[in-house]
């Protein structure tokens, strides 16, 4: 506990004092939109490539009314006066006409940054904010002012992970009906993602990290931390229940519950570090922050929590811990001094502890027979078992219905359509969203996703025929409503035309015109030899690129991990039925979660009651974070029930009843592990933020339909159909595939598949 309790200070020490700044940068090497981005960078256009914001006003006087005039030309300046190396572009200036809109009610003023850390942003864009609040206060009636570009947005006001933790007490407390088995999954998890989230603090300074990695990882952490913690307390609880002493119970749970925990932990990390195959540094970075999250709350998990059961020892079913005495304070003291000693063995072991996963398995002990259990832990199982007899009793039907709705719920995912949310999409008293509909209005839906063509010359000068012909062509693209005339920069070198869509940026007719314009404008580059390179790039080009460049890999890496799920469930069980199975029902539960994703999100189907501003895309890198993750959480409750249903198994070679048992023991841990994950993911969508709802919801729904359709409903009635079958394995694959001892004790080759029978009768088994 003092070695915790060092660890998380001292991180928290570290970040602080060598961390460095949360950025989210977007890049996407090789793609035709960054080439464009580059390209100004090299030349010197620093005006182009910092962040952008915009100040939107609306005057029923007219914008050119002199006294709106006077005050939006003094904000203008006292921006420049007061913010260092920034530039305003005013609608008031000639050649910035095009800023005002056609009935003069509508315009706006570009605000131009430098290059600049994440925290210099943050306060330049509140020094904006109070220099428009003053020049509101003297404003003549009638005049409204917004600021468009994220760095306005308004920041949530409160935490939602708070949320998700009070439920998860609550929900513990009621599994448990104790305090301190409810306080150490909750004590476990906190500490967790504490050393987590700093951490990532300290990674911040070698890599670009996302400003909502420590939020991503922070609903990861606590919801696996809970998760694991739950596993192993649930376990030991059994073992003392059985007459263990409380040190022989941490023993069993560790060697049982713990080696689940430290596999489902490792095939999380595994499965999220293949996202460093996509080869971008924001995806990574996110990565990373998800690792650090699950390998310190399993680490906390296998370490933290035995300690805190040593504290416990037989007063777990009690409300509270008995009174320290002096004796307790001697055995404080006696950690203490010998706690670095224990440090150094456990770094020696622990390796020892992984290789152990994969070793030669000792024959297997006489199961202990339980101890009959308390009235509630009798009608508790009691229910599960009669719920699994029912499923037996009705495979047909059980199988067709609950895959109906898993095919049902998947249905909208052939309607995917990836991208980026934007302003549109926040909620409507947000600054940026009302700047977004005032500039919709003034100048058309396709104002605010404007697509970006930068012109190279060869002699670098411009050709005024040549820029009017290719000007011409865009104009004459099916979906262009309007083009602006071309603004030479760099001395001459570059050209710079915005393209404005008839649709709004999130439509998929803009997605189409970017394919489009770059089809015309490549063949009008090729028959024109003044121009040496044209690329499109801005919102709409990126957002292409990104999402075709998703798409393509997205398969792949689907392939990989259900591969490495196959291979990993073959080498606990010893059996190719029961990982293909597991395979198949995996897709089907997170391709409802996605479709459900669609349903609301992109459709809009019940999206007011979540908070939803306004109905867009998938946000195009979420559909592989989530693959990653759901993956991994739903190998949990995987290796738990088939673990005890193989148990079961192997002690009575009676697959009808193994199966019962098995999910007799194992349904009042996993819905109370599946309904603290809802919850603490579910939290994330009271945010404000769209992708943090985005993914608190897949996760959620996941997370719900694994633990329910599947866990309960489909797996006890495909393996009630296959019988005997689900343990089924060639012989000679079972003789040169090594073993993973997750359940802590395995039975010996005799009675361990192979192609012939698996036993099927208890003194066999026996």
């Amino acid at each position: 506990m003092v070695g915790w309790i060092g660890l998380l200070i001292g991180l928290f020490v570290l970040s602080s004092a060598l961390g460095g700044e949360f950025k989210t940068d977007f890049e996407l090497p090789g793609s035709e939109s960054q080439a464009a981005l580059d390209l100004l960078t090299d030349r010197g256009v620093s005006e182009r490539t910092g962040f952008a914001g915009q100040v939107v006003f609306r005057s029923d006087n007219g914008v050119n009314d002199p006294a709106v005039r006077q005050a939006m030309e003094r904000l203008f300046s006292e921006i420049e006066t007061n913010l260092e190396d920034v530039r305003v572009a005013s609608p008031y200036v000639p050649q910035n006409s095009y800023q005002v809109s056609e009935d003069g009610r509508v315009a706006y003023a570009e605000i131009n940054f430098s290059k600049r850390d994440n925290e210099q942003y943050i306060e330049d864009a509140d020094e904006v904010k109070d220099l428009r609040e003053e020049v509101l206060e003297g404003a003549p009636a009638g005049l409204q002012v917004e600021l468009g570009g994220d760095l306005f947005a308004e920041q949530p006001e409160f935490s939602s992970e708070a949320i998700g933790l009070f439920a998860a007490v609550i929900i513990l407390l009621v599994a448990f009906g104790s305090v301190l088995a409810m306080g150490l999954p909750i004590g476990t998890a906190l500490f967790g993602i504490g050393s987590g989230s700093a951490l990532i603090g300290l990674v911040t300074r070698v890599l670009n990290v996302p400003d909502f990695t420590t939020q991503v990882a922070a609903m990861i952490g606590i919801g696996v931390g809970i998760d694991y913690a739950l596993l192993i307390v649930t376990r030991y609880r059994s073992g003392l229940h059985d007459g263990l002493e409380p040190s022989e119970a941490v023993t069993l749970a560790l060697d049982t519950s713990g080696r689940a925990v430290v596999f489902a932990g490792l095939t999380v990390v595994v499965s999220l570090l293949g996202i460093f195959f996509l080869n971008l540094d924001f995806m990574r970075s996110m990565a990373v922050g998800a690792v650090l999250a699950v390998l310190m709350t399993m680490l906390a998990s296998v370490t933290l929590l035995p300690a805190m059961l040593g504290f416990v020892g037989h007063n777990l079913d009690r409300a509270m811990l008995r009174r320290p005495g002096v004796s307790d304070l001697i055995n404080m003291l006696k950690a203490i001094l010998t706690f670095p000693f224990a440090l150094v063995r456990f770094f020696v072991h622990f390796p020892r502890f992984l290789i152990g996963l994969v070793r030669e398995a000792p024959a297997p002990e006489p199961l202990r027979r339980p101890h009959p259990l308390s009235g509630e832990e009798q009608l508790t199982a009691a229910f599960w078992h009669r719920w699994s007899r029912f499923i037996q009793a009705h495979p047909w039907p059980s199988l067709f219905l609950s895959g109906a709705i898993l095919i049902v719920l998947a249905i909208p995912v052939f309607s995917l359509r990836l991208g980026f949310a934007d302003a549109g999409n926040r909620l409507e008293a947000d600054t940026t969203r009302k700047a977004y509909d005032i500039l919709s209005e003034g100048f058309g839906v396709g104002f605010n996703g404007p697509i970006l063509v930068v012109v190279e010359t060869r002699t670098g000068q411009s050709d005024a025929s040549s820029l009017s012909r290719l000007k011409s062509a865009i104009e004459a693209t099916d979906g262009v409503a309007s083009v602006t005339d071309p603004q030479p920069v760099a001395n001459g070198a570059l050209q710079l035309i915005n393209v404005f869509p008839e649709s709004s940026p999130q439509d998929g007719e803009t997605t189409e015109l970017v394919h489009r314009l770059r089809r015309e404008i490549d063949a009008n580059v090729v028959s024109n030899t003044a121009f040496a390179n044209t690329l499109t790039t801005g919102g709409p080009a990126f957002v292409v690129d990104f999402s075709d460049y998703m798409g393509e890999r997205l398969p792949i890496f689907f392939g990989a991990v259900l591969i490495l799920s196959f291979v990993l469930l073959m080498m606990v069980f010893h059996s190719v039925v029961v990982p293909l199975k597991a395979v198949i029902m995996n897709m089907l539960s997170i391709g409802a979660s996605f479709g459900a994703m669609v349903a609301v999100f992109q459709w809009g189907f019940l999206g007011e009651l979540i908070g939803l501003g306004k109905e867009g895309p998938i946000e195009a890198w979420a559909p592989m974070m989530l693959f990653a993750i759901i993956f991994g959480l739903s190998m949990d409750y995987e290796v738990f029930l088939l673990t005890r249903v193989r148990e079961e198994y192997d002690r009575t070679g009676d697959n009808y009843r193994a199966v019962a048992d098995g999910l007799a023991a194992t349904g009042r841990v996993i819905s109370a592990a599946a309904a603290i994950m809802v919850c603490v993911f579910g939290s994330f969508m009271l945010g404000d933020e769209r992708a943090l709802k985005l993914l608190g919801f897949g996760l959620a729904f996941a997370i719900f339909i694994d633990a329910t359709v599947v866990r309960l409903v489909l797996v006890p009635a495909t393996m009630e159909l296959l019988g005997d079958l689900n343990w089924w394995m060639p012989r000679w694959l079972s003789e040169r595939l090594p073993r993973l001892r997750v359940d802590g004790r395995l039975p010996d080759d005799e009675h361990f598949g192979g192609e012939a029978s698996p036993v099927t009768s208890p003194s066999a088994a026996r």
